[in-house]
């Protein structure tokens, strides 16, 4: 093939030359032509006959010129087509590609020739497909057209200063960010690869231009994983499938164990995590290797470079895309979660006020206690303890006092008892002690004394020095071979004894004792069913002027007849739904029953009786207890000077302090209010001047010793003190005539109690107010009465 090219080539120069003489003899005969028909016409003779003559032949010899001029361009051969991408060639230009172009434009790379002030000479086809444009179009474009940056200067020798330096640069370095400029409109990353070319006196660029969109997706890609992993809130460990040494580990990992990289580098897994058996780490990767499961998770300790250690769950899979393939453990520091899973679980085996031991964890001690006892041969005693008269110290002090009393005693208990002991509260101011290790009943008893010594002393909370007393009951297993719950029973009955025989003191459970605990128990039962199927019913005893044998009230009480036919006193109602936490609903069925029953004397009278209702002083607390009065009062269309509310005196402090605002808002319906107990010690008198109360009703126990001359001389200052007060006094619960006079004597003339007249149905209460004439004479109240 290329002998018959060299000859085709030979051919055409031989032919070449032919033409070329034959241009040149036409030339040559042109020229004496015209020198001879030049010199002819000049000659007279010749120039008469020059335009029939001459001039034809003037014409033919211009022929002949333009026939040798054809001739000898045809002469000069035809430049060959140029390869796609080539410029044709010209003899200035020194700046052409030096390589086949062929095999230039089969390069996916941009490949462009450049001269020294930055105009393209050369570009081949991936050149033209990185940049959008024609090869023929970027043929004379500046440099600075398809690479802007950093490129883009007026200066022409500033292109070829950036391009020497990308000839000078060490091998994989970019001195330069580079950016090409596709379709003159969209931008991407250029690797540039540059070399100097010379041309003469000049210097030309070879420009390998390298499109690296898809590489710098890929670093950006790992880049950002990697600030995804070293901003992640857990702890991120690589680690060899074979040596199980980690080879990547983030940020969170390295602060949180205070390691540097290269230390954990060398570390593994149960490098950090000492508690993390070698064995079992074995067996969870096996499980991801045979594929048995995707990921595992397990719980763990981390032990810091300082040797202290936090709880993690971590997260272990296994990928064999990998090569080598590689564990990823992902840790999360649970120790927020574990600290908030043990308060929770602290919360839910004790008392969240003292944080003493509940009665759940209480029974469960108990029953470890007792096995262990039958193991050893040993004894355990449980006490019940029950604090005396509490609950006078929430009504005089307040309930936050009362709360922070509960928690000193159960401090002061655990001070008495040894570490391995149980001091444990059940509910309100009931709490139990545990003592194991006990030999005989004489120690159980010596401890029950100590505890009652040490609350002989104050205990001081806030402004106050409290002395609290308390009621113990004992049992001992196994000489009380009962279950757990049963010997709770039994110190809950044994307390209760120390209850009924006058408080302070301690007892020993005994068989043969009565079963005060299951009767109480029985009566809570019966009172639930009580309620529920309103069997209660109101009972009125009348609140009489002794002097002038008028009525001016019924006090309002309930009548209730437990199953087996025991009549229940109001008292022990009350009591009763205080335990079952039923007090407020029945306070407020009474006061409802009450006002029910005054609709119907007024009814049956045109000056009916006043109503007496007593009601917790906490129940004024209440946003909703003012609306409930108002309207009930409504309701049964009872005017407000006709309901007396009775409140203990203790219970007042809290109205003296203005945390009882139905207080006020009942005394501005027109309510009245009677204080009970006035002078029981827990008030100063002083404080009551500006109290505006309506009545004032004495001790009932101080009432129940008159005629005794103590008690005349202990409640004939507390009448005074009433009168002064302009309150009228009232007296509970007076028993005989004897105590009726002493009464009179000291200046209080109204009263009730057995001794006056008898507690009445609301049937028969309702029948003497219609019999004016009855021995129960109600009569009209006086203005003073109403004041």
């Amino acid at each position: 093939m290329r002998k018959r090219r060299d000859n085709n080539t030979r051919n055409g120069d031989r032919q070449t030359a032919r033409l070329r003489m034959l241009a040149v003899l036409m030339g040559a005969y042109s020229l004496i032509a015209s020198g001879v028909i030049g010199a002819l016409a000049l000659r007279p003779e010749w120039f008469a006959h020059f335009a029939v003559l001459l001039l034809p032949v003037a014409a033919l010899l211009l022929l002949t010129v333009f026939t040798a001029i054809l001739l000898y361009r045809a002469a000069v051969p035809a430049p060959r087509p140029a390869p796609v991408g080539r410029p044709p060639a010209r003899a200035e230009d020194q700046y052409t590609m030096p390589l086949d172009g062929a095999l230039v434009n089969r390069l996916s790379d941009g490949i462009l020739s450049v001269d020294d002030g930055g105009v393209i000479r050369f570009a081949n086809s991936g050149a033209a497909r990185l940049f959008d444009q024609p090869a023929d179009t970027l043929l004379g474009m500046r440099l600075p057209e398809v690479m802007p940056i950093p490129f883009a200067s007026e200066a022409s020798d500033s292109v070829a200063e950036v391009l020497s330096e990308f000839v000078d640069a060490p091998a994989g370095e970019r001195p330069r960010r580079v950016v090409g400029l596709r379709g003159g409109q969209t931008v991407f990353p250029v690797e540039l690869t540059v070399d100097s070319v010379p041309r003469g006196e000049r210097t030309g660029f070879l420009v390998t231009v390298r499109d690296v969109s898809e590489r710098r997706k890929a670093d950006n890609l790992a880049t950002r994983l990697g600030r995804l992993l070293d901003n992640a809130g857990e702890e991120v460990y690589i680690f060899d499938d074979q040596t199980l040494h980690f080879s990547d580990v983030n940020l969170r990992a390295i602060n949180n164990l205070g390691y540097t990289r290269e230390r954990l580098f060398r570390s593994r897994p149960t490098d950090i995590a000492p508690e993390l058996s070698t064995q079992a780490f074995e067996n969870m990767l096996a499980d991801l290797r045979d594929g048995h499961s995707d990921h595992l998770t397990y719980q763990t300790a981390h032990r810091r470079a300082d040797g202290s250690e936090y709880p993690v769950e971590v997260t272990l899979s296994f990928s064999r895309d990998e090569e080598p393939p590689v564990f990823m453990a992902i840790a999360e520091d649970i120790s927020v979660r574990r600290s908030a899973e043990e308060r929770l679980q602290f919360i839910a085996h004790h008392d969240p006020l003292t944080e003493l031991p509940n009665r759940m964890l209480f029974m469960d001690r108990l029953e470890r206690a007792i096995l262990s006892a039958d193991r050893n041969g040993e004894c355990v005693t449980l006490m019940f303890v029950d604090l005396d008269l509490f609950k006078r110290v929430n009504d005089t002090l307040g309930h936050d006092t009362g709360d922070a009393l509960l928690k000193a005693v159960g401090q002061r208990l655990r001070e008495q008892v040894r570490v391995t002991d149980t001091v444990a509260r059940l509910a309100g101011d009931e709490f139990t002690v545990l003592l194991t290790g006990v030999h005989d009943r004489t120690d159980a008893e010596r401890v029950a004394s100590k505890i009652l010594h040490a609350f002989e002393a104050p205990i001081r909370i806030g402004d106050h020095d409290i002395v609290i007393g308390m009621s113990i009951g004992l049992t001992i297993y196994p000489a009380d071979a009962s279950s757990p719950t049963q010997l709770l029973h039994h110190a809950d009955e044994a307390m209760y004894a120390v209850k009924k025989a006058g408080r302070g003191d301690y007892r020993v459970y005994e068989p043969e004792q009565m079963s005060a605990v299951e009767r109480r128990q029985r009566m809570e039962h019966a009172l639930r069913n009580a309620i529920a199927l309103d069997e209660l019913e109101v009972s009125f005893e009348p609140v009489m002027d002794v002097v002038t044998g008028e009525t001016i009230a019924g006090s309002a009480g309930i009548q209730w007849e437990a199953p087996g036919g025991e009549k229940i006193a109001t008292a022990e109602i009350m009591r009763c739904a205080q335990q079952i936490g039923m007090l407020e609903n029945i306070e407020l069925w009474l006061m409802r029953a009450a006002c029910e029953q005054h609709a119907r004397w007024a009814s049956a009278s045109a000056t009916p009786p006043s109503v007496f209702v007593g009601l917790s002083t906490w129940q004024l607390r209440r946003r909703d207890f003012t609306a409930q009065v108002d309207e009930v009062l409504e309701r049964y269309d009872v005017d407000a000077g006709s309901l007396v509310i009775g409140l203990m005196e203790g219970g007042l402090l809290d109205v003296l302090e203005g945390v009882t605002a139905g207080f006020d808002v009942l005394r501005d319906l027109g309510v009245r209010f009677n204080v009970v107990g006035f002078g029981s010690g827990y008030q100063r008198l002083g404080r009551m001047r500006n109290f505006p109360v309506d009545y004032l009703s004495l001790p009932e126990d101080l009432v129940a010793e008159l005629p005794d001359q103590q008690a005349v001389e202990t409640l004939s200052p507390l009448t005074v003190t009433g009168d002064s007060l302009a309150s009228r006094v009232i007296a509970p619960g007076v028993q005989s005539a004897g105590a009726r006079e002493a009464l009179v004597a000291m200046g209080c003339q109204l009263m009730h109690g057995p001794a006056i007249a008898p507690v009445r149905s609301a049937d028969a209460f309702l029948r003497q107010v219609r019999d004016a004439s009855g021995p129960l004479r109600l009569v009209k109240r006086q203005q003073d009465d109403v004041s």
